[in-house]
């Protein structure tokens, strides 16, 4: 097994690790499934875990359990997905994303903490209404 500067803690059956700076991911056995190539690295939940690829903004993404990209490193910061869905920022405005990297409420959100209850994101996508409400958080006139 190669040897690493740090080793975390196992989720979902892997863990991240960090040699010379940079971070990537081992599974239960040891075998290197993604090498240290980012700057940050978080834990898996729901299959996929979010990683940073440089300092600079717009830099978050996720891959899943195999290295592969799902959601291309574009958000500002992101948060772990739960219920099928993640809050991230881009540009200074928050949205939701699900599982396959799809923005499923729009980044129009002043904060983290002004976004709707993540369980609630299935009945707000059947409502008509969705679109006023994104309008009212953009502030577009003829609301």
């Amino acid at each position: 097994m190669k040897t690493y500067d740090f080793i975390g803690v196992f989720s979902e059956g892997y863990a991240k690790v960090k040699l010379n700076g940079m971070w990537g991911l081992i599974d239960g056995e040891g075998n290197e499934i993604v090498p240290p190539e980012y700057v940050q690295v978080g834990e898996f939940h729901e299959g996929l875990v979010a990683v940073k690829l440089k300092q600079e903004a717009h830099n978050w993404g996720f891959i899943n359990k195999t290295g592969k990209v799902i959601v291309p490193p574009k958000y500002d910061d992101v948060a772990n997905f739960y219920l099928g869905y993640a809050s991230v920022l881009f540009d200074g405005y928050w949205g939701y994303i699900n599982t396959q990297g799809n923005e499923v409420i729009p980044c129009v959100f002043y904060s983290e903490d002004s976004l709707p209850l993540k369980q609630d994101i299935p009945t707000l996508l059947d409502v008509p209404t969705m679109s006023l409400l994104i309008k009212t958080y953009r502030g577009e006139q003829n609301v």
